[in-house]
């Protein structure tokens, strides 16, 4: 082989270089491929969740005689208990609903998507991040508009963690 070798350097170089690149090739090709097969899973539970939420009588829930304020209550409860559910995807769609649910008067169902998020987001991207402070904010915000002056107290932490994320990251508070 030594002598094979050294006879044809060129033609051993080449094809050391193709067997090193087959070889990376079928790596992140299984690597891409388990990456698909995830969010193909995650996708899937996502549907079954927001299929159970609108078509499902489970619990004695039904869809035609609630309430939109029920309806989001509803919503956002089965998504923060749902564990089957990534993080990452209850994260987004508690931060998707939280607002949305504010926006219809249901303050309660807000207020507890807006504590969802902010107790899911330190796991997602650590204490001190972007999300966080937002999370803080989005909830003071949440807090102050439903309960008024008797949020007041516990919202003011609330408002200092996220002025002191944002102080850390160097970025401007936007409450």
């Amino acid at each position: 082989l030594r002598k094979f070798a050294a006879t044809h350097r060129w033609a051993v170089g080449f094809a050391t270089l193709a067997l090193l690149a087959l070889t990376a090739a079928t790596a992140v090709s299984i690597t891409a491929e388990r990456h698909a097969r995830e969010e193909a899973r995650v996708a899937n539970r996502t549907a079954e969740l927001v299929s159970d939420m609108f078509l499902s009588r489970k619990n004695g829930m039904n869809l035609p005689s609630m309430t939109m304020r029920d309806f989001f209550s509803h919503l956002i409860n089965t998504a923060a208990a749902d564990r089957e559910l990534p993080a990452a995807s209850r994260y987004r769609l508690l931060r998707d609903l939280a607002p949305r649910a504010a926006e219809i008067g249901a303050a309660a169902a807000s207020e507890q998507a807006a504590r969802g998020v902010l107790e899911l987001a330190p796991r997602l991207f650590g204490t001190v991040s972007a999300e966080v402070a937002q999370a803080h904010d989005t909830l003071t915000l949440i807090a102050l508009v439903a309960r008024g002056r008797a949020a007041a107290e516990e919202m003011q932490a609330h408002v200092d963690a996220a002025a002191s994320i944002y102080a850390t990251l160097g970025m401007e508070q936007h409450v």
